[in-house]
């Protein structure tokens, strides 16, 4: 039955009308609060001039006001300052009631404040009607907060959601083992693609467990697992390490809580597997040990023959008779060549270290090779009156091409071993011989035998590493730096070969390496090589060297007056005569002023003023004949294959290293003197 007022009008017909944005007049002599708290929503009656007229019981129920007169007089103190929307509170109230009276009809929201200070969102429509013979807007409130609530509660589901899709995928990018599980039951939640494939695991590994995944036979969390700290400490990062029973590896981890959907916590771990790491950092200070050990021999290697020689020149200078004095000289011989190996071994092993070590390659004579270091090593091994065989097969050709100052390097270096650590009267066996051959290489085989102290399976294993020796007494007994084959191994490698060692401790060892070198074209019988035109002018005595030089001249450029003294001393019984210019400038004026006078030149590289490349460089752009014929022979320091061949591009036509060999520099005078003059 409809609802009708004292005057018969169907009231809720003019409520649709209303809410249609209709202004329907209601008339009537039912009391106006009678009537709005009749109405079961809340509700406000305002005025033109913005003033409540009249509330009901719902509208003060909403904000938890019981008096009327405090809802009314105090209306704006339940409403902030500003909307949601920036606008003040009083502002918003006369606009949204204008555009009422205006339009008829008016939505919007509104937020207010109950009698608590907490928000009250409110969906409010107002509408326009006749009240009492008064244009007033009634306005009618749905309280929004359960809906506000469910949605504000999908749209963190939603970013909650879209946060958690985000965090998977860094995670699914991260080359790190992650996985998020449940704390108290170790139950995997999420772990990242990179622990899918590190563990070989198919499908998204819920279900597991931690410790599955690490551990062998276990059915719980561990005893050691951080989620025990982290029950303690929720808010606290745990940084630890484990080795894995299962892998075998060594893992650093990063344990953390964090929220996970549901508004859980769970627990996130984060592990690198620091394997190689640890086993680096072990390298790195066993490498430490090494070195340092290395360096207090080298202290000693270096300190001896300093010693020995500056002893020696004491005792020489005070001794009376010449055989005292000749047996000094001996000693600071003997000690300086000791020290010059040691200072060898050291530049190679920081070549090689640096890569900057490289091989030269050019035809030689093998057998002229091995005849050469035969003739090095025999005086040491007479000394220790040992037993030595030399045996190179027929099959290997003469003419080979490799770096043979290399591989001479590298048996000098076996035999000095095999001298040192044999006793005297042992034997030593020197072999080479050719494995196989194919399209003109040749692999070849070289060994050194002996019948010394042998090497236990402990100590092969440092025995060609850098730095170390096989035995830490070796050097305080034996002496030697511990680089030689280390430096050896290098070398045999970058000529694509390996060494191989054969020992038993106490029974002797067997050292060798095979090469494959590509054959040679030239006739090394009719041409000796320089290694051998020494050899045999080492074995004259400088006795036997006397007037052999007599009428030529050479001009040597040396800036230091020593030098130019110890030149000079050991030249002087071959009659030679010699100029010394001490800048490379001096040397370039003297040459230019008297070109015919000199037969050779030697020339220092480092030189103030001109050094003697630049020099070399300028001698050669001399406008005359001789500037481009006469041989200019590098006496310098620097020994490096670099510095030779920037001593070759400047022009010059070969290189003696410092400290001075006699019989190297007799060598040179020998090759490029007696070509000169036809002899």
């Amino acid at each position: 039955m409809p609802k009708t007022d004292n005057q018969g009008r169907d009231i809720q017909k003019a409520a649709e009308k209303s809410d249609a944005g209709e202004a329907t007049p209601i008339i009537g002599k039912i009391p106006a609060q009678l009537m709005f708290d009749l109405t079961p929503m809340p509700c406000d009656l305002w005025s033109k001039e913005c003033k409540i007229i009249e509330t009901n019981v719902e509208a003060r129920k909403l904000l938890g006001i019981e008096e009327k007169d405090v809802y009314i007089d105090s209306f704006f103190d339940f409403s902030p300052i500003y909307q949601p929307d920036l606008k003040p509170s009083r502002e918003k109230v006369r606009e949204v009631i204008d555009a009422a009276f205006e339009n008829g009809y008016h939505s919007f929201e509104w937020l207010h404040v109950d009698i608590h200070g907490k928000p009250v969102p409110v969906e409010v429509r107002a509408v326009r009607i006749e009240y009492l013979g008064e244009t007033a807007v009634a306005t009618y409130k749905y309280d929004l907060r359960e809906i506000k609530a469910a949605t504000n509660k999908l749209r963190e589901a939603e970013c909650t959601e879209r946060s958690l899709n985000t965090l998977k995928y860094i995670l699914n990018g991260l080359d790190a083992i992650i996985y998020v599980t449940v704390p108290e039951t170790g139950e995997i939640l999420f772990m990242n693609d990179y622990t899918k494939t590190y563990f070989n695991i198919v499908g998204d590994g819920t279900g597991l467990y931690c410790y599955n995944i690490f551990q062998d036979g276990q059915t719980e969390l561990c005893e050691f697992c951080p989620c025990h700290q982290l029950n303690k400490e929720p808010d606290k990062v745990v940084v630890w390490e484990s080795h894995s029973k299962k892998t075998g590896r060594i893992y650093r981890h990063t344990d953390r809580y964090i929220k996970w959907p549901g508004d859980r916590t769970a627990h996130l771990q984060h592990t690198v597997d620091i394997t190689e790491l640890v086993l680096a950092n072990e390298e790195a200070i066993k490498a430490s040990h090494a070195k340092s050990a290395f360096l207090a021999n080298m202290s000693h290697e270096i300190r001896t023959p300093l010693n020995a020689i500056i002893g020696m020149v004491s005792i020489g200078k005070s001794a009376g008779g010449a055989e005292r004095k000749d047996y000094c000289l001996s000693k600071i011989q003997n000690a300086s060549k000791h020290l010059l190996g040691v200072i060898n071994d050291i530049l190679d092993m920081s070549k090689i270290e640096a890569n900057k070590f490289d091989l030269s390659f050019a035809e030689f004579n093998f057998e002229m090779m091995m005849q050469s270091v035969e003739n090095v090593m025999s005086f040491r091994i007479e000394e220790k009156q040992q037993k030595f065989e030399v045996y190179c097969d027929s099959d290997i050709p003469d003419a080979l091409i490799g770096d043979d100052q290399r591989i001479t390097q590298v048996i000098t270096n076996f035999l000095s071993n095999a001298v040192k650590f044999t006793p005297e009267g042992g034997s030593i066996c020197l072999e080479a011989r050719l494995v196989s051959s194919k399209n003109d290489r040749y692999a070849i085989e070289v060994s050194v035998s002996d019948s010394g102290i042998g090497i236990s399976e402990e100590q092969m294993k440092h025995l060609f590493r850098s730095f170390e020796q096989a035995d830490s007494n070796t050097t305080r007994k034996y002496g030697g730096t511990g680089l030689g084959l280390a430096i050896s191994r290098s070398i045999v490698e970058m000529m694509g070969g390996k060494i191989r060692v054969e020992s038993e401790k106490g029974k002797g060892s067997t050292f060798s390496f095979t090469i494959s070198l590509s054959r040679g074209k030239g006739e090394h019988e009719k041409s000796p090589s320089i290694t051998q035109r020494m050899r045999v002018i080492s074995e004259n005595s400088v006795q036997e060297m006397t007037g052999i030089f007599a009428g030529y001249r050479i001009l040597l450029a040396e800036d230091a007056e020593i030098n130019c003294e110890i030149v000079k001393s050991l030249l002087e019984p071959t009659d030679l005569a010699i100029d010394c210019a001490t800048t490379g400038a001096e040397a370039l004026r003297m040459f230019s002023d008297t070109p015919d006078k000199y037969d050779l030149i030697f020339m220092d590289v480092q030189m103030p003023e001109m050094d003697g490349l630049e020099a070399t460089r300028r001698i050669r752009d001399l406008d005359i004949p001789q500037a481009r014929e006469i041989p200019i022979i590098a006496m310098t320091a620097n020994v490096f294959k670099e510095d030779v061949e920037r001593c070759l591009e400047a022009g010059m036509n070969g290189h003696v290293g410092k400290p001075i060999n006699i019989d190297e520099v007799v060598g040179r005078l020998n090759n490029y003197l007696r070509v000169k003059n036809g002899k």
